[in-house]
């Protein structure tokens, strides 16, 4: 194979994963978390009781008393 081509052979490779690169990460940045209904099954006119808890550390190690 002629020198061109292989250099044409290997542009063309490294554009690829280059792409098919930039297509996984702009899939990923989508990517959204489900919708809660909160109110299913909930009469009209009356309160809705909602707890929302938070996460003081997270995981275990050398900090694992460190605020996430």
């Amino acid at each position: 194979m002629p020198k061109a081509g292989r250099l044409a052979l290997a542009i063309f490779i490294f554009a690829l994963a280059f792409g098919l690169g930039v297509l996984g990460v702009a899939a990923y940045l989508r990517i959204q978390p489900p919708n809660v209904n909160f109110t299913s099954g909930h009469r009209p006119g009356q309160p809705v009781d909602l707890t929302a808890q938070t996460v003081g550390t997270f995981g275990s190690g050398v900090h694992a008393d460190w605020v996430s």
